[in-house]
């Protein structure tokens, strides 16, 4: 859940407004259709504090009313994710970590990445003693698996160089065996 003051930025070229929400200094995107306004004109977000260069745009608005962008068709609904929901994409690849857990590695962190790019993913990231991994699931069913550079992450500094292995339409059996392919596992 994501608390916060909502945004509604119109843009021009889609004829559409997008949905964010301000949580301390990040603006983060939410599924319109999750969005509860709880008390409306508390808190206003000023277009000009935003330094918008869309407002540049001579087919720009203001828009403020949640309501009444939704009444207007301007408020469209989110994408629907290929492989479900967050927390579905979640449980499958838990499902999938399953034998790495069982192994004696342990969750040290869960992320979500949105991309309209490459396909959402949820990234499931473990330790055991000095080791560091990230499992990251993709939303058609594609697996990488990632090393992790511990202190770099801790950090934010972290970026993935080069994947360990990659799993096209993933499964229990075929993560296992690239588990056991990269070491993560003993061979049963």
């Amino acid at each position: 859940m994501v608390e916060g003051i909502l945004r509604l930025r119109y843009v021009p070229s889609l004829d559409c407004v997008q949905v964010h929400v301000l949580t301390g200094d990040a603006w983060a995107s939410v599924d319109p259709a999750t969005v509860e306004v709880v008390r409306a004109g508390a808190a206003v977000v000023s277009d000009e504090d935003l330094d918008d260069p869309l407002q540049g745009d001579p087919r720009w608005r203001r828009v403020t009313d949640f309501d009444q962008a939704i009444a207007d068709g301007l408020v469209k609904p989110a994408r629907q994710r290929q492989g479900g929901t967050w927390e579905e994409m979640d449980e499958h690849l838990s499902q999938l970590a399953a034998p790495l857990l069982e192994a004696g590695w342990s969750v040290y962190d869960k992320d979500y990445n949105s991309s309209g790019e490459y396909g959402d993913s949820v990234h499931l990231i473990l330790n055991r003693e000095d080791e560091t991994i990230d499992l990251e699931y993709y939303e058609d069913g594609y697996v990488v698996l990632w090393p992790v550079n511990f202190e770099k992450y801790e950090t934010d500094d972290w970026e993935p160089e080069e994947p360990l292995a990659e799993i096209a339409n993933a499964t229990e059996a075929s993560c296992h065996a690239a588990f056991v392919e990269v070491g993560w596992l003993k061979q049963d």
